[in-house]
C-alpha cells in the first residue's frame, strides 16, 4: 500500500515536471519571438533616425543657401 502511494505521488510529480517543462518551453519561444521583434524595431528606429538626420541636414543646407541668397 505504501509503495502504491509513493508510486502515485511519483507519477504526479513526473506529470507536473512535464507540465512545467512544457510551460517553460512555451515561455522560451515567446521570449525568443519578443527579442526578435525588439531587434527588428530597434533596426527600424535606427533607420528612421538616420533618415530624419539626413532630412535635418538637408534643411540646414537649404537654410544656409537661403541665407546666402538673401545676403547677395
Amino acid at each position: 500500500e505504501r509503495y502504491q502511494k509513493l508510486l502515485a505521488v511519483l507519477q504526479m510529480v513526473e506529470r507536473e515536471k512535464t507540465r512545467h517543462a512544457s510551460a517553460a518551453q512555451g515561455l522560451q519561444e515567446r521570449l525568443t519571438r519578443a527579442q526578435e521583434e525588439i531587434s527588428s524595431l530597434q533596426t527600424s528606429i535606427t533607420e528612421r533616425s538616420s533618415h530624419y538626420q539626413q532630412l535635418h541636414n538637408q534643411l540646414l543646407d537649404k537654410a544656409t543657401q537661403a541665407t546666402s541668397l538673401e545676403k547677395e
